[in-house]
Order: C-alpha cells, then sequence, then structure tokens
C-alpha cells in the first residue's frame, strides 16, 4: 500500500495531503489488490468513481476529494496502470473517463494532468496505433479544459531528446494546443513563448515529417499571434542563413511560408556548417561547386610555382621548366596567381603573350631551402629543355595535369565522356584485342559455314534437287531420304555445334552486360554508404547546438564513425576494381 501514497513527483517528501480515508483509497486500494485479467472490474471501478464528481454549481459546494488537487492527484499511479493495459478496450474506456474527469474538475486537475503525462508519453512510445490514436484524441481534448502550464518544460524537452519519433510527434501536437488554448491574458508570459518558439525553431530540422509539419505551423500561429516576438527570434534565434530566409518570409507572408521547403538539412552557409572550416584558417571556400577539394598533385605543383621574395641563394637552382613567365610579373605572391581551391574546376588554358615578348634566356627562379628537395625530385616530365617557348611549355603542363595519378578533375557529364574517349588504359588494351579476336572468329566462321552445310546435310540436296524438277509429278521423282547412320548423326552435330559457335553473341555484348551490373552493384553500396553518412553528419551537427556537447566520447566516436565510413566505400571501389580486371583479363565470374 506505501507505493499507492508515495508522491509522483521527484521529491520524496509528499507535498500535499495525506490520503484519507473514502473513494479514492478504496479506488487505489481495488486496482492495487485486483489482478490484470480481471480488467472489467477495474474499468468499472474507475467509471464508477468518475461518476460521483458533481457538474455545475453543485461541483464548488463544499470541500471534497474531487475540488482538492492535492488529494486529486493520488490518482496518478492507477490511472496509469490502466492506460498502460495492453488491451485497448481498457485503455479506450479509462480515456473515456479521464476526459470526463477533467471535463468537471478543470484546474482542480492540474496536478493529477503534470503527472499522467510521462505515462501519456510513454503510452504514445507503443506500436499500437489504436491504443495511441485514442490517448491521443483524450489529450487533445483535455489540454483546452486544463490548464497546466507547468507541463510545457516536460514536452519541450522530451522533444528534444527523445528517441520515439511518435513520442516527439505527440510533444509538438501538444506543445501547439497548449499554445493555441490557454490564451488567457497573463496565463503564457513572454518568456514562455519565446522557450516554446526556440524549441520548434530547433525541431525545423528534425529527422520526422510531423514534427517538423507542427513546428512550421507553430511558428506561423507565434509570427500571428506575437508578431513582437517573432521580430526578435528572427534577429536572435537562429544562425543558419536557410532557416532565417525562411522566418522572414514567413514574416513578410503574414504566416504562409513555404510548407513544403525543406528545413531538415541545415544549409552550407549556416554558422554549424562552416565554423569548423574558418577555424582552420578558411582553407576551402564555397564556391560554385560543392566538393571540389584539391588534388594532391595539383597542390605540388603550385608549390613548385613557389617564388622566393627574399635574394638568391647560389646554388638553389630549381629546373628551368618551372614557372616560366614574363619578367614584369616574376614576384608575384602566390595568392594572385594561384586560383582558390575552393573554385577547382576543368582545367584552363592562361592566355599568354606572343614568344617575343619573352626574354630569350629566361633567367631561373629560386625556391626556398625548405623547398629545394621538393623541386629536385619532380616528376622527369617537368624538366623541360631551355630553349622551348613559353606556348610549348604551358600545353606540357596542362597535359601532364590532367593526366594526374588519380585520373582527370571531372566536372560534368560531358568532361567524363571526352576523357574517357581519349583514355586507353592496359586493361582496356587488353578487351581490345579480345575485341578483334572474337571479330575475325566470327567472319571465319560465317566463311565456313557454307561449306559446312554442303559437306554433311544430304536434307538440303535432296531439298535442292526437288525444287529444280517441279514439273514432274511427285511418284515419279520421289527420292526417298536414306537412312541416317550414327557417323551422319556424329557429324550432323558437329556441324550444328560449329555454326553455333560461330553465331554466338559478341563477346562485347557479354562484357557489357557483366560490367553492368558490377557497377550497379557498387554504386548501390555508395549510395547506402552516403545515406548513413548523412544520418551521421546530421545527427552531430545537431549535437553541437547543445550546451556543453559535444564530449571527448562523442567526437571521438564521430571521428570513428567518418572513418569506417571512408573504409567501406574504398571497399567497395576495390570490389569493383578487382571485378573490372577480371573482366579485362577474361575470367570466368567466380562462384
Amino acid at each position: 500500500m506505501a507505493s499507492i501514497y508515495s508522491t509522483p513527483g521527484r521529491r520524496s517528501t509528499p507535498r500535499h495531503k495525506p490520503l484519507p480515508e473514502g473513494e479514492i483509497h478504496d479506488f487505489c486500494h481495488l486496482i492495487e489488490n485486483t489482478p490484470v485479467d480481471k480488467w472489467q472490474i477495474r474499468s468499472d471501478a474507475f467509471e464508477r468513481i468518475v461518476k460521483q464528481i458533481p457538474t455545475g454549481t453543485a461541483y464548488t459546494e463544499g470541500d471534497a476529494w474531487y475540488n482538492n488537487p492535492p488529494i486529486l492527484r493520488h490518482l496518478a499511479i492507477p490511472i496509469s496502470d490502466l492506460l498502460k493495459d495492453a488491451r485497448s478496450t481498457v485503455v479506450k474506456r479509462t480515456c473515456a473517463s479521464l476526459t470526463k474527469l477533467f471535463n468537471r474538475c478543470q484546474s482542480d486537475a492540474r496536478y493529477l494532468f503534470k503527472d499522467l503525462m510521462p505515462t501519456i508519453l510513454s503510452v504514445h512510445a507503443q506500436t499500437v496505433q489504436v491504443i495511441r490514436q485514442a490517448v491521443q484524441a483524450m489529450i487533445e481534448e483535455s489540454i483546452p479544459e486544463v490548464p497546466c502550464k507547468s507541463i510545457m518544460p516536460f514536452l519541450m524537452e522530451r522533444l528534444k531528446i527523445d528517441k520515439s519519433r511518435t513520442v516527439r510527434d505527440a510533444c509538438a501536437l501538444y506543445l501547439g494546443i497548449c499554445l493555441r488554448s490557454w490564451t488567457e491574458e497573463g496565463y503564457l508570459t513572454d518568456e514562455i513563448w519565446l522557450q516554446v518558439a526556440r524549441c520548434f525553431l530547433a525541431s525545423i530540422r528534425d529527422p520526422s515529417p510531423p514534427v517538423r509539419s507542427y513546428a512550421k505551423a507553430n511558428l506561423a500561429y507565434i509570427q500571428s499571434a506575437k508578431p513582437d516576438l517573432f521580430l526578435y527570434l528572427i534577429q536572435d534565434g537562429t544562425k543558419d542563413l536557410k532557416l532565417q530566409r525562411w522566418l522572414e518570409s514567413l514574416g513578410r507572408n503574414g504566416g504562409d511560408g513555404n510548407p513544403n521547403e525543406d528545413l531538415s538539412v541545415i544549409s552550407k552557409n549556416s554558422y554549424n556548417s562552416d565554423i569548423r572550416i574558418r577555424a582552420v584558417g578558411s582553407i576551402f571556400r564555397s564556391g560554385p561547386s560543392q566538393g571540389n577539394f584539391p588534388r594532391p598533385r595539383q597542390v605540388r605543383s603550385e608549390e613548385l610555382n613557389y617564388r622566393s621574395d627574399h635574394d638568391s641563394v647560389s646554388g638553389n637552382s630549381v629546373p628551368t621548366s618551372i614557372a616560366v613567365g614574363p619578367s614584369e610579373s616574376a614576384h608575384q605572391s602566390v595568392a594572385s596567381r594561384v586560383k582558390p581551391l575552393g573554385n577547382l574546376g576543368p582545367p584552363v588554358r592562361r592566355q599568354v603573350a606572343p614568344a617575343a615578348s619573352f626574354s630569350p634566356e629566361p633567367k631561373a627562379p629560386l625556391l626556398p631551402p625548405s623547398l629545394i628537395q621538393v623541386a629536385s625530385a619532380a616528376p622527369e616530365w617537368l624538366h623541360l629543355p631551355s630553349d622551348l617557348g613559353q606556348q610549348q611549355h604551358s600545353q606540357t603542363i596542362q597535359t601532364h595535369a590532367e593526366a594526374t595519378e588519380e585520373g582527370p578533375f571531372i566536372a560534368s557529364m560531358q568532361e567524363l565522356k571526352r576523357h574517357a574517349s581519349k583514355r586507353r588504359s592496359r586493361s582496356s588494351l587488353l578487351m581490345k584485342e579480345r575485341f578483334r579476336t572474337s571479330q575475325s572468329s566470327s567472319q571465319l566462321g560465317s566463311t565456313l559455314e557454307p561449306i559446312l552445310v554442303d559437306d554433311h546435310d544430304d536434307d538440303v540436296t535432296v531439298r535442292q534437287i526437288g525444287s529444280t524438277q517441279t514439273e514432274l509429278s511427285n511418284e515419279e521423282n520421289e527420292v526417298p531420304n536414306p537412312p541416317r547412320t550414327a557417323e551422319s548423326y556424329q557429324k550432323s552435330s558437329s556441324s550444328a555445334t560449329s555454326v553455333a559457335s560461330f553465331n554466338a553473341a559478341p563477346e562485347h555484348m557479354a562484357i557489357a552486360i557483366r560490367l553492368l551490373r558490377a557497377h550497379k552493384t557498387h554504386v548501390d553500396s555508395i549510395m547506402e554508404t552516403l545515406r548513413i553518412e548523412m544520418d551521421a553528419l546530421r545527427d552531430f551537427d545537431k549535437l553541437l547546438e547543445e550546451a556543453g556537447r559535444p564530449n571527448e566520447d562523442e567526437v571521438l566516436d564521430y571521428f570513428e564513425s567518418v572513418g569506417l565510413c571512408l573504409e567501406q566505400r574504398t571497399a567497395s571501389g576495390s570490389t569493383l576494381r578487382r571485378e573490372m580486371d577480371r573482366i579485362s583479363r577474361g575470367e570466368p565470374i567466380p562462384e
């Protein structure tokens, strides 16, 4: 019995009057001692106690258990047992009785309403939709009748941290109903409105579509109900530029906005998306195409193009092919000559003056001592004869820049087709040789086919003789088929096999089908890995918005997650490369 009379709140000491003898005492004793199988007795007991609550003016006459909030909250524990019942009939009857109780008691049931809210959300975490709908209908009807703003912090907290999607949906829905129902002047202060609005602002990027829909609708209502507060929210509430523009359009359109706009992913110019990039020195600036990162070979060539601003050091010369340019621009800084790394694109030929404008013997630029070893280890294609002009040199640099170890930089489908038509690797040459062999074999087969048929097929000869003597009667010119011997059967089968082998599908078609199947498997694997990476990125980005987060373990976990995803994509690419090698060598499909 001690568990029934304990306070449902967090404190160990009761904050309300002790439970006296009476209707609530008997009801609690009955629910605790009645087995769950006898659900009809338990449900009937709650219905009987609700019927004892009067309506109208009779409710306020005298001091009874139903108009005493501290005593009424003792019903929270037995009612919670009824709501957690696995039978939908019990939950429906309990919700119907609870609706009557809240309609009659109203503000006197505010403590009971608050104590029942954790149980309500635990019911929403269930998978039984019928039970969730019954509880949701009861809460939607009870919130306007029972003003209890103390449930709003609890709902906002669960909306932020709860892992159940249905629980977050319920929290967003109930918070919106609270704002629309408790409109009495002074009940909800501006601070409460602001805290709820910020909670909805953070829920705009929730993975659940219903939560995002409720958040947008509630923000539109806040804009219409509290325009001054909404203006303050726009100025101070978010650092995401995409969300900022949506809020401003919501204010201009008078609460309409764009309900179909997806704000679940932070925009590329938001605070959280580029603050970490700015922290490391703004190396990658946002450009017209995202994901364009510098290739290692290109960075090394830019380092080799560096010209020292200090005096020349004897013996520290570099090959004459490096940084040969006009004499008046020989001392330009790196920032003025190198294209920003964030704006990388297809190789663009540099416009140069005629060869006559260059000095006949350009002076070799010097490198600082820290880059001498790097310059000496330059590839052979960088060393050019000194008598070459600037135009030939720029063409050579561009040709080899496109043929780096990691392949050419692809910016569009046209670029991909152009590079693929020019490139012929060793594997491609092997397959081309197989195509040539297969084509010659097919031509030889087409030449041998009539010979094989004429030599071994006696029926063809008989049909040709019969067709030339059509004027004779069938009886006079009937030529019986000779009996087929085992030798003739063997010859016919061998000739049919030879003809079928020569008429088989071209080898390049079989390779095309096998290559397409391997490429589809690789793309499916990459897309699945990218989906997982997007989920991890979104979760960690939301984590940065919380105070004091992330901690050291969370940063390490995210670091390892990125590494595992990278390894998985690398493994998928290696699998495709091995299959392409097998295809080029003509090996069969592994079992």
